[in-house]
């Protein structure tokens, strides 16, 4: 071999089969070719590296180190990889360093693709690939090509992988910015969970928290990934890195994940919540996330949980509607836990808001769920919507379930017991049946004391109690009522009398039907133990002769069914209260006995007719049938007279007590003249007559009926109910007590000005002399300093004492003191006024119609005409005539027949008018006003003796009538002086207490 070297001939000695040859060409080529030459035997030079004998492999590296460029190793890469792993070290170690010097930064950017990956995918390079990498290559490129990377890494192991993402990660800034992070998105969705694993940890330690919204979808995926592992990293970057309103946005997203997570991922996540969630963020973002909570059966317990104690007032009803949209369907136990929840952020006392969502509950199947929301409602509704719910609540009265009943009844009595009485009231009817029906009123008797003698501490029922119209719960407890008496005689009438329970009296009487004129042991009515002067109005006006009844009239539906005949028909009569009973009233009832065949268990009852008002419909034409009390009342009632009898021999076989109520109610509406009591009892005693002599033909007091028919007299008779009605006054009823209401009334005829009650000076002494003047001895009545009395209302400025005979005591009566003093003698109530009886008339010591007083009260003194009171006043009232003579100088006309009573003169007869001027001249004094009163006919003289007065020149400071007929004729002319000045001085008032 020559020492020069031919081009041709190199190829050839490199391939010579002797290594001496090929060692020398190498040297040969070394020595004299320059690298540009010797690139075109690289082919041939580079497998020499691989050469059997060491000096040729050497020779070869050493050569392809000095002249070889990058590019062409990069062209023969595949021929050096194996090299780089070669098990001979020498040729590994020679083959790297080539690669050391050869391949550089840019070298490797140039061409990253084509070596970087190989290199770091290759298990047995891989360690030596970061020391050639590092420094050489940027993290953007090694992020930008990790899935090229990690697709190479394929089919390797795990620790092939993780030592390349370490080395990548030490590469990496400590903080990831926006390309890198886009860059390693990839990862996380990579086929190998421990790839999504190592990203998760590298991103919870590099990435920042603002970032984190790029990755959000793909983190939040992993909170379902199959590995429990990564499902842990996901949700602790979440927890650490993850912003607040990202939560909200991915909230959905998210808890769909944590479906598909481990059971303690999900408690784990459900942690993050609770830790995450503030309450300021749960109440702005309620609608999102509540919702969602609890409409996912996997969450919704622990939902309850979480969010017991965090939501506002402003999403309470929203809360509402979602727990009974989401839960009430489900389990009970279910159900129980939201109920809770619900009952947490419900406030101490419910709004109308939240109970119109909660009353949704009582329609739920459950009975639990019905008893349970009864409870609350309990607890926290307020009384006052008891009743806007009414209709909702009341049906659970009658559920299938009596628990529900029971809460319900409970949740009434609580809730009642606070409402105001007007609203009980709207309700009586059904509050006093659910008392009734639940066994709450353990005693009648018991509660009925309670109703007349309040306790002030009273428990709920005794409170609701107080509240009911006596009238519902009487009529709840009729028959035990009205069968009722003390040891004393005393029906509860007489009780509540006593007591000055107005309420309860109406009740007995206008529901229950109690006796009126039923005497106790003592011989006392109810209206002599009246120890108020509303309650004694009030009884008096119950006894218009029309409507008077002898029993209670509540025993019709016992009559219905009894089968029972007839075996007896007694015809009682009792005279009639007030001036009808004056004038020889009365009223006719029948005791109809029934029994059986043997004459044994027999019943009595009592059939009436009256001119009360109907409280059932088989009552609208007045016929009413009784039983209870009769034996008492047929031996205590003064005056009862059996009219008429039929028994046995003289009395139809075969009658039923029914049918003879049919006769009764045949008689049609209640008719003064022609459909009366005495009407309805002579046609059902004449049909129950065999013989026609037996029969009466005429009824008692018909001339009496006839007339009061007539001339209208029905208030004529009852002074109590007196109206100037009949005379054609248009003059109304008021309810109160004279100088204790403002409420205008009207005046007579002919009268028009306005009136105010409050400001009238001399009203209520009016008032009081026409009460005294029907009195025979008024001025123990009028200033009882030292009376028997049971009941003062002391109306002086002073104290007064009250001096009892019986005893010996003396008792101190303070102004405006109402005391009560016992004493066993006859009772009365009296209003202490500053009254001196000057001068008074007696009926019955005078041949004068006409009964007035004189009496000074402070400055004033007054002159008081009592009223109709027996059958002379009536017959003067009748006198109707007008008289237009007597004042014809003036143009007024006056009744002539009260004109005449007034001025008659003769034997033994005295001049009214010239006694009561006689009377002034004496006791009148200076400067003192002169006011004239009276009641019905005693208003009428009042106003006639006005007239007189003033025709005399004599003053009149007031003219003051209660319940008057109308007595004078208006002159054309209005503007008379007389007429005017007797207008501005008269009130005319009609109260429903006038005596």
């Amino acid at each position: 071999m020559d020492s020069t070297l031919r081009f041709e001939e190199v190829d050839q000695f490199l391939a010579d089969p002797d290594p001496t040859v090929r060692l020398r060409t190498l040297n040969l080529l070394q020595e004299q070719w320059p690298s540009e030459l010797l690139a075109h035997h690289q082919e041939k030079v580079t497998p020499l590296v691989a050469d059997p004998r060491r000096e040729v492999s050497s020779k070869a590296l050493s050569l392809l180190q000095e002249l070889m460029p990058s590019d062409r190793i990069l062209q023969h890469l595949h021929t050096f990889f194996p090299w780089l792993k070669s098990a001979d070290p020498w040729v590994k170690t020679s083959t790297r360093r080539l690669f050391e010097k050869k391949i550089s930064g840019d070298v490797l950017s140039q061409h990253f693709q084509m070596i970087v990956p190989v290199l770091l995918a290759d298990p047995q390079l891989q360690l030596w690939s970061f020391g050639l990498l590092r420094g050489k290559v940027s993290s953007e490129q090694l992020t930008g090509h990790l899935d090229l990377i990690m697709d190479h890494m394929a089919h390797h192991d795990w620790g092939v992988k993780r030592r390349t993402l370490e080395f990548i990660q030490e590469e990496m800034p400590r903080e990831m910015g926006a390309d890198q992070c886009q860059q390693i998105a990839p990862l996380l969705v990579h086929d190998d969970w421990e790839v999504r694993s190592w990203t998760l940890t590298l991103l919870s330690e590099r990435l920042p928290s603002e970032l984190l919204a790029q990755l959000a979808e793909k983190v939040i995926a992993l909170a379902g990934d199959p590995r429990w592992e990564v499902q842990q990293q996901a949700v602790d970057l979440l927890e650490k890195k993850m912003p607040m309103e990202l939560i909200i946005k991915h909230f959905q997203n998210l808890l769909a994940r944590l479906q598909q997570a481990d059971p303690r991922i999900r408690k784990s996540s459900l942690r993050v919540f609770e830790k995450r969630i503030s309450n300021a963020i749960l109440a702005e973002h309620f609608e999102k996330l509540v919702p969602l909570l609890l409409s996912d059966p996997e969450l919704q317990l622990w939902a309850l949980k979480f969010l017991k104690g965090r939501v506002s007032p402003k999403h309470l009803p929203e809360l509402i509607d979602l727990i009974m949209l989401h839960l009430v369907s489900h389990k009970t136990w279910k159900k129980q836990k939201a109920l809770e929840l619900m009952k947490v952020h419900l406030p101490d006392e419910l709004r109308a808001c939240h109970i119109d969502r909660i009353e949704k509950l009582l329609v739920d199947t459950d009975c639990k769920v019905r008893i349970w929301t009864l409870e609350l409602l309990d607890q926290r509704m307020p009384g006052k919507l008891l009743v806007q719910h009414w209709k909702t609540l009341w049906p659970l009265l009658d559920d299938e379930s009596h628990k529900v009943q029971m809460a319900a009844a409970k949740l009434f009595i609580e809730k009642g017991s606070g409402l105001r009485r007007e609203h009980v009231a709207e309700h009586c009817e059904q509050f006093a049946a659910l008392l009734a029906k639940t066994g709450q009123i353990e005693s009648v008797e018991s509660a009925f004391q309670d109703i007349l003698s309040p306790s002030p501490t009273k428990d709920k029922v005794a409170r609701l109690l107080s509240k009911l119209p006596v009238s519902s719960f009487v009529a709840q407890h009729m028959e035990q009522i009205a069968s009722w008496q003390d040891q004393s005689g005393n029906t509860w009438l007489h009780l509540a009398a006593a007591k000055g329970h107005l309420e309860a009296c109406k009740a007995l009487v206008d529901t229950a039907g109690l006796a009126l004129r039923a005497l106790n042991d003592a011989g006392e009515e109810p209206l002599s133990l009246a120890a108020t002067r509303e309650v004694d109005r009030f009884l008096r006006s119950r006894m218009h002769f029309q409507e008077t009844r002898f029993g209670h009239g509540n025993a019709y539906h016992d009559m219905v069914k009894d089968e029972r005949w007839v075996s007896e028909v007694v015809w009682y009569t009792v005279p009639l209260p007030g001036m009808a009973g004056h004038l020889g009233g009365m009223h006719s009832f029948l005791v109809i006995t029934v029994s059986d065949a043997d004459l044994t268990a027999a019943k009595r009852y009592v059939l009436e007719k009256a001119g009360s008002a109907a409280r059932e419909a088989h009552q609208k034409n007045g016929v009413f049938v009784g039983t209870q009390g009769l034996e008492t009342n047929l031996r205590s009632v003064p005056g009862v007279q059996a009219y008429k009898n039929l028994a046995k021999g003289n009395l139809q076989k075969e009658l039923k007590v029914r049918k003879l109520y049919l006769e009764a109610h045949c008689t049609g509406q209640y008719d003064l003249a022609s459909s009366n009591c005495h009407h309805a009892a002579q046609r059902v005693f004449n049909f129950c007559c065999i013989r026609h002599e037996d029969r009466e033909v005429e009824p008692p007091n018909s001339w009496l009926a006839k007339l009061g028919a007539t001339f209208q007299l029905t208030g004529l008779f009852n002074s109590s109910r007196s109206s100037s009605e009949g005379s054609g006054s248009r003059v109304g009823s008021a309810e109160s007590q004279v100088a204790s209401t403002s409420r205008p009334v009207d005046t007579p005829s002919g009268f028009t000005a306005a009136v105010d009650l409050g400001s009238d000076a001399f009203s209520e002494i009016a008032a009081a002399l026409s009460h005294a003047v029907y009195e025979e001895e008024t001025s123990g009545l009028l200033k009882p300093l030292e009376a028997e009395i049971a009941v003062i209302h002391n109306k002086l400025g002073k104290a007064v004492v009250v001096y009892d005979q019986a005893t010996g005591s003396r008792h101190r009566v303070d102004p405006d003191e109402r005391k009560s003093i016992s004493i066993p003698k006859e009772r009365a109530t009296v209003d202490v006024y500053a009254v001196a009886s000057l001068h008074a008339t007696w009926k019955q010591t005078s041949q004068s119609p006409v009964q007035w007083l004189l009496a000074r009260s402070g400055t004033a003194i007054f002159a008081s005409f009592r009223g109709t009171d027996d059958v002379q006043d009536a017959a003067i009232d009748l006198s109707a005539v007008p008289d237009t003579v007597r004042f014809k100088e003036h143009c007024i006309g006056v009744h002539g027949g009260m004109a005449h009573a007034l001025e008659q003169d003769g034997d033994e007869v005295s001049n009214v008018v010239n006694d009561v001027l006689g009377a002034l001249k004496q006791h009148h004094r200076v400067g003192e006003q002169l006011v004239l009163c009276g009641h019905s006919l005693g208003g009428g003289y009042a106003q006639i003796m006005a007239l007189h007065l003033l025709s005399r020149k004599l003053s009149v400071s007031a003219v003051r009538t209660f319940g008057a007929p109308h007595v004078l004729v208006p002159p054309k002319n209005r503007s008379s002086q007389m007429w005017q000045k007797l207008h501005a001085i008269t009130q005319h008032w009609v109260h429903d207490w006038d005596p």
